[in-house]
């Protein structure tokens, strides 16, 4: 059988790097569409100006936040990929807590959908 260069252990070993590039693609494009929500939401006028507020210090962190709830004031969501070194997680909480914001640190997650071949 001739060698696959797509497959066996040439597959394993790119797996992770492959794994590394789709998960910086998808956070990318994850905090572009919340960027894009959290627009529509405050021009449809359900946001609140300590959401915007929040909104703006988590961008002075290359990091995405929008409102969560029914709106007007509720609570953000920050994204926080993997990748984001904790200073920078510091940093944010440090600046939202001197704005009198309170920080709570959640993981959020799970297998979501999953493909399984038959």
């Amino acid at each position: 059988m001739p060698h696959s260069p797509i497959g066996g252990d040439t597959a394993r070993r790119r797996a992770p790097y492959v794994h590394d590039a789709l998960l910086v693609t998808l956070v990318f494009l994850v905090q572009e569409l919340w960027s894009m929500n959290q627009s529509l939401l405050s021009s449809l006028g359900v946001s609140h100006p300590c959401l915007d507020s929040i909104v703006a210090l988590a961008r002075q962190h290359n990091l995405s936040a929008k409102l969560t709830g029914a709106g007007g004031g509720g609570f953000a969501l920050v994204l926080v990929p993997p990748t984001t070194p904790q200073k920078s997680v510091a940093n944010l909480c440090e600046k939202l807590k001197e704005n009198n914001f309170d920080v709570v640190d959640v993981t959020l997650g799970g297998p979501g959908v999953t493909f399984h071949r038959t």
